[in-house]
């Protein structure tokens, strides 16, 4: 889909060329003007023509355009209607099929350079409802003042910032003291514009969840920089959460009689490697655990929710085999384990929503 070839204008249009250029495109596509059998290939190429007018009206998204091909990952594009209607406000949705026909001979008229007042002395006002009248002539004025118009239009000052949304797990938090992405955006090299991947550095991803960096962004001019707008989030983990910045949370099942067997839980870290967890009856009481500095980047605390599975069985095989799906011996790597792993019985200061 080429933008240039979808409004019908030249890849060295102006603003204005390609205002006036969306405003035919778009009065013509109208899904309403357009037959019932029609009407699905006609909202689809309208919503083509408002997307090709928003990219192409804005200075930093036409340059990424010419350079890629493509549009920034997170432009916001207006709805095809809602754009229809803040470039033709006096436009009304109930319009009649004469009055599309004449206000398309209007857009003709102005283009093979007849004047305002020609147009005006010459419109079919029998065939217009008088209701529409004034609608029909204040689209005709706008049209014709787009079209005489020899102002050039200005960029925009202060051009929106680039926006960012980085979403990492909690794995990749926990290992990195450092996050690096990279992102394609505008650089001047050697007088001419190029798309670039840049590398991109995120300290302290936790404490930022918002980061502005003004000196970066798309360099619109030489030296000029949209800015640069980084939002941190953090994936939901299947079993971890995330409670504070730092704290994690975690429940794990256990069986009564892992408790009454003083049994270890080998937990398994957020890292991958295991904590050695001696089991008590305290947790009966008391089924919540703080493991100081055990959070995440050991800045935070773990917390442990026991929910304890009462057994309704005394019978000896029946238990052996209960407890055998509870506790099971470490088989892991001897490196990756943690033993002698302090904890202490905290009253519960979270729920496990």
């Amino acid at each position: 889909m080429d933008y240039y070839e979808l409004l019908g204008i030249e890849r060295n249009a102006t603003i204005g060329e390609i205002k006036r250029a969306y405003r035919r495109a778009a009065f013509r596509t109208h899904p309403d003007r357009n037959p019932i059998e029609r009407k699905e290939e006609s909202e689809r190429k309208f919503k083509q023509i408002s997307e090709a007018y928003q990219v192409l009206s804005d200075p930093i998204q036409r340059k990424i355009y010419d350079c890629s091909g493509k549009t920034d990952d997170f432009i916001d594009f207006v709805g095809a209607k809602d754009l229809f209607k803040e470039l033709f406000p006096e436009f009304s949705a109930d319009i009649s099929d004469e009055t599309w026909k004449i206000i398309d001979n209007i857009f003709n008229d102005i283009e093979s350079g007849k004047s305002f007042m020609e147009i005006a002395k010459g419109l079919p006002y029998l065939k217009i409802l008088k209701t529409q009248l004034p609608n029909v002539i204040d689209i005709a004025r706008e049209y014709f003042k787009d079209f005489t118009s020899t102002t050039k239009t200005k960029m925009k000052v202060g051009p929106k910032p680039v926006v960012i949304v980085n979403k990492f797990s909690l794995e990749t938090i926990h290992e990195k003291d450092q996050i690096k992405i990279k992102y394609p955006l505008l650089r001047y090299e050697d007088g001419e514009t190029i798309m670039k991947e840049e590398d991109i550095i995120i300290e302290n991803y936790l404490d930022n969840r918002k980061i502005y960096i003004e000196n970066n962004g798309h360099e619109y001019e030489c030296g000029k920089y949209s800015g640069l707008i980084l939002y941190n989030e953090v994936l939901p983990h299947p079993r971890f959460k995330r409670k504070t910045t730092y704290d994690l949370y975690v429940v794990q099942r256990i069986n009564i009689t892992d408790l009454v067997m003083r049994k270890n839980l080998y937990f398994k870290w957020i890292d991958g490697s295991s904590l050695e967890i001696a089991l008590s009856q305290s947790l009966l009481n008391l089924p919540l655990i703080k493991l100081s500095g055990w959070g995440l980047k050991y800045l935070g605390d773990l917390y442990i929710h026991f929910q304890i599975n009462h057994i309704m069985t005394t019978e000896y095989g029946k238990l052996q085999e209960i407890q055998g799906l509870s506790t099971k011996p470490y088989t892991g790597n001897r490196d990756e384990l943690h033993i002698d792993v302090d904890y202490k019985n905290v009253k519960m200061v979270f729920d496990d929503r």
